[in-house]
């Protein structure tokens, strides 16, 4: 699996407009995004299974904007609007590295889908990591970042709010108001950090 940040006038040099038209007319038309990602050499479900050991909400999601990607995944980030989950999740950690220092891999693996799950798939926190990719190849996938802000979760503190972040910008005809620069960094450099970064001009091949 490789990576490498496309400025988004690039993308349509590996995705064709006429080939994939709801990733321009849907999201890199209208929406602020100065960077998209290409992940290659990676079959869909290795890229999925990454991000779900990564914290993701890789299934069913029970908000979401479809237009017209292929996959879509989410993760809490931001910290926690219920008091004291944020200690539940260190001590489930701690559990978990406890056990593995023991030998004990298959209760580590176990606590450690409890805590991601806890801590980020599902987590009430006040933001949320929500990315979307479509596939342009067997093994190759364009994906966008963007952050919630306020989390769809913490709807029930601030739903106006949460409205607000996915009503279309007027001024500037944006779908949304998410936020695609910060998005993209913490995906690309944080969650993706394990990944080799590879310049694609001179390995992938349409």
């Amino acid at each position: 699996m490789y990576k490498y940040l496309l400025p988004v006038e690039e993308v349509e040099y590996f995705a064709p407009r006429e080939k994939y038209p709801s990733l321009f007319e849907r999201e890199l038309d209208i929406e602020p995004i100065e960077y998209a990602i290409l992940v290659y050499d990676a079959s869909l479900k290795e890229l999925k299974e990454h991000l779900y050991d990564k914290g993701f909400n890789t299934g069913f999601i029970v908000i979401e904007d479809h237009r017209g990607e292929n996959f879509s995944a989410t993760m809490g980030i931001g910290g926690y609007f219920i008091p004291g989950w944020g200690r539940m999740v260190e001590y489930l950690d701690k559990v978990e590295k406890k056990l593995e220092s023991k030998g004990k891999k298959r209760s580590a693996k176990a606590v450690k889908r409890i805590k991601d799950g806890l801590g980020s798939r599902y987590a009430p926190t006040y933001k949320r990591l929500h990315i979307k990719g479509w596939n342009i190849g067997e093994d190759a996938h364009i994906v966008t970042a963007h952050i919630d802000d306020p989390n769809w979760v913490a709807g029930i503190l601030h739903p106006i709010e949460v409205l607000k972040s996915h009503r279309r910008h007027k001024s500037k005809n944006y779908k949304g108001m998410g936020n695609y620069k910060e998005g993209t960094e913490i995906f690309y450099n944080e969650v993706l950090r394990d990944v080799e970064e590879r310049n694609p001009y001179d390995h992938f091949y349409l």
